[in-house]
């Protein structure tokens, strides 16, 4: 009998063409050299595609300052800036990619540890309750992904259509004001750059999207497994000891050294907290608290040996 796959595995799977359109080597399956060598070529693909037109809306922006453009006219390229720039989200997960790697295999990890833990239907419905909130977010996230670019796609057509109805003119409108080294607004080449810059807003919105569902998902196994931590915590020892499942203190003992090292594997990607007085010295809790005993120490003997007495 085949085995059940883990959860996290069949989260990633449903997400996992966000990734392969944005170049990000993240899969619920082994990886291959062939795997990372198309990632990146559509990572950069994707990246001198989305610089060109962004480099064009800044030229875009500039230009208008200069020539005295009013501030609405400004702000009509101010969504290609700003979405541009969103995209470095990413960018950053493709900077970090191996460390999502190792993430996912600690969560991986994690879960089969679960498996193999005796099972409790309260454990059970945990597990189930947050798998169904995560892929019911992910499915109404890909609704408005979706819409959201069938919008930026079909705007400029209605907005054509409607000024050739009412004006009997034709009047071709783009998703964003760029500038090229060509008049882009005749039908030699409009079509062209109006599929260039549709296609420039799906790599944005994709790499959006693949960078959130990434967050969600590593927070939503995080929280089932803090979550069933604390169920093992409370259930440790039984209420009703005769048919318990540890009969003895060496059973228990076992048991807790098991959670403790569970605890300390979720609780690992902390960065402890420090001030470094200017790379000179590393000051964290231990450190000032030592610091702080020694001086009240000292305060305590100076007040003994110079105080005036009552």
């Amino acid at each position: 009998m085949e085995e059940e796959p883990l959860l996290i595995n069949k989260t990633i799977k449903k997400i996992e063409i966000w990734f392969r359109a944005t170049g990000t080597n993240v899969k619920s399956t082994p990886k291959t050299r062939m795997d990372t060598i198309k990632s990146r070529a559509i990572y950069i693909i994707n990246l001198l595609w989305l610089n060109m037109d962004l480099s064009g809306a800044v030229v875009w922006f500039i230009s208008g300052i200069a020539n005295k453009k009013s501030f609405t006219e400004l702000t009509y390229v101010s969504p290609c800036i700003t979405l541009s720039f969103f995209h470095f989200k990413c960018f950053f997960l493709f900077l970090n990619e191996d460390s999502v790697d190792k993430l996912l295999e600690k969560l991986r990890e994690l879960e089969m540890n679960e498996r193999a833990r005796p099972k409790h239907k309260d454990k059970e419905a945990i597990m189930i309750h947050e798998y169904k909130f995560l892929t019911n977010l992910i499915s109404f996230l890909n609704l408005f992904f979706c819409g959201l670019i069938v919008a930026f796609a079909l705007g400029p057509v209605a907005i054509t259509i409607f000024i050739y109805v009412t004006t009997n003119e034709v009047d071709l409108q783009l998703p964003f004001l760029i500038i090229y080294p060509f008049d882009a607004f005749t039908m030699k080449y409009w079509p062209w750059v109006y599929l260039h810059q549709i296609w420039s807003e799906v790599v944005v919105i994709v790499g959006l999207g693949a960078a959130d569902y990434l967050f969600y998902t590593f927070c939503s196994n995080i929280s089932v497994q803090f979550q069933l931590l604390k169920y093992n915590i409370e259930h440790l020892i039984p209420d009703d000891e005769t048919c318990g499942r540890l009969p003895n203190i060496e059973e228990i003992r076992t048991e807790v050294v098991d959670l403790i090292k569970w605890h300390q594997d979720l609780i690992r990607s902390q960065t402890p907290c420090k001030l470094t007085a200017w790379d000179f010295s590393e000051v964290n809790l231990k450190s000032f608290m030592k610091i702080l005993s020694t001086a009240w120490s000292y305060f305590a003997l100076l007040q003994t040996m110079y105080g005036s007495s009552p």
